[in-house]
């Protein structure tokens, strides 16, 4: 099985349980980007540092794989 991206269909049943973005920090992340990066180290079993920069900085997706 190899890897594909999240769906729009897909990404509507997750993005509800995801945090809200509240608060006036620095600006945050594409969420879908972020998971589908998670999703692409569980599938792939590749290194977190071997995640494409497409999907973001491989640290935030590893702070964030427990959310």
């Amino acid at each position: 099985m190899g890897f594909r991206e999240l769906s729009d269909r897909e990404w509507t049943f997750i993005e509800p349980l995801l945090p809200s973005k509240t608060g006036v920090s620095k600006a945050r992340f594409n969420d879908r980007l972020i998971m589908s990066g998670i999703l692409y180290i569980l599938t792939t079993r590749c290194r977190w540092m071997g995640m494409s920069i497409h999907y973001g900085s491989y640290k935030t997706a590893w702070r964030l794989k427990c959310w």
